[in-house]
């Protein structure tokens, strides 16, 4: 749970306005700055409310994303052949995608689920922004990051049953997918990232209210749950298939085999997905008679803009 601090309003200002400020930046210096502004104000609310867990994640991130501030800095100063070779290592570091990823499931599984709203989306608008420069440059690499991320993010998700971290890897493997989408098409990179954030913000919400470290603890709305997984999975008819519907209409005229190395790395996904809603709807057999508290109606009305865009997104597929 977050607990808001006096200071905490002025940390979120400025976690806002600096992704703001690092999409309007003029050159790579000033969008460095920004994104240094976005570290230090989302540090302090990743620490709201003071526990161990906490503390070693924010560590965990501040070091990781460090070490992207690095790349990206000497890429931004010297001007050599390679210098954009270290500002995209740099951005992939800092999105958390592979093989730079291992540092993101570790600094999730200690935060609370409202900093891990904040991380698994918000937090990804200034890199993804940033790497749409780089695209022409390095299609390769991004390709193949894309490819790695969407695989890494379904291997190693199957054994995990913690919340946070499974999470963790789910947001991997759909970074692979916005990261192939950066090179072919950003609008349709941008509705991606919205279905994906629409959807994720309202299984952690969610979850948040139900207070679960584990699926086989989680009994308030079974039904509920089972489908925004499954939406987040890819399993049509629902929301999160039509995302990857329109992404593949564009990704596989342009390379067969990796739309089907996404394809995979998806397939993967739902696999521990079923495994989850298995286990909610388990719980909710073993535990019939527990009383459910309200929804709210933040949380109400992005479940049912979760669950119905899909009849408004299929317009859009040619």
């Amino acid at each position: 749970m977050l607990i808001l601090m006096p200071y905490s309003s002025l940390f979120f200002f400025f976690l806002f306005t600096s992704v703001i400020m690092v999409l309007a930046s003029p050159n790579w210096f000033m969008a460095w700055m920004a994104m240094e502004l976005n570290l230090l104000s989302f540090i302090p609310l990743l620490t709201s409310s003071k526990s161990m867990q906490e503390t070693e994640s924010s560590v965990k991130y501040f070091f990781a994303q460090g070490v992207g501030s690095a790349l990206i800095l000497m890429g931004a100063f010297y001007n050599f052949n390679f210098a954009s070779f270290f500002i995209l290592i740099g951005l992939l570091f800092k999105l958390g995608a592979a093989p730079f990823h291992l540092w993101f499931p570790s600094a999730m599984s200690g935060i609370s689920w409202n900093s891990c709203i904040l991380m698994s989306t918000w937090q990804k608008i200034a890199p993804l922004s940033l790497l749409t420069t780089l695209s022409q440059s390095w299609p390769l690499l991004i390709l193949s990051s894309a490819a790695l991320s969407a695989l890494m993010g379904g291997l190693m998700g199957i054994n995990q049953s913690y919340l946070r971290a499974l999470l963790a890897y789910s947001s991997i493997t759909h970074t692979g997918w916005m990261l192939a989408l950066i090179t072919q098409s950003y609008p349709i990179m941008i509705s991606y990232f919205l279905i994906y954030s629409i959807i994720s913000v309202s299984i952690m919400m969610s979850l948040n209210n139900s207070n679960a470290l584990s699926l086989s603890f989680f009994t308030s709305y079974p039904l509920l749950m089972f489908l925004q997984l499954l939406s987040l999975g890819g399993l049509p008819p629902l929301t999160g298939f039509a995302a990857k519907l329109l992404s593949l209409s564009y990704l596989a005229p342009f390379s067969l085999p990796l739309s089907l190395i996404l394809i995979l790395g998806s397939l993967l996904g739902l696999y521990y997905y079923l495994t989850m809603t298995f286990s909610i709807l388990y719980s909710s057999f073993l535990y019939p008679k527990i009383s459910y508290s309200p929804l709210s109606l933040n949380l109400s009305f992005l479940t049912t803009l979760s669950l119905s865009l899909f009849l408004t997104f299929t317009i859009f597929i040619p």
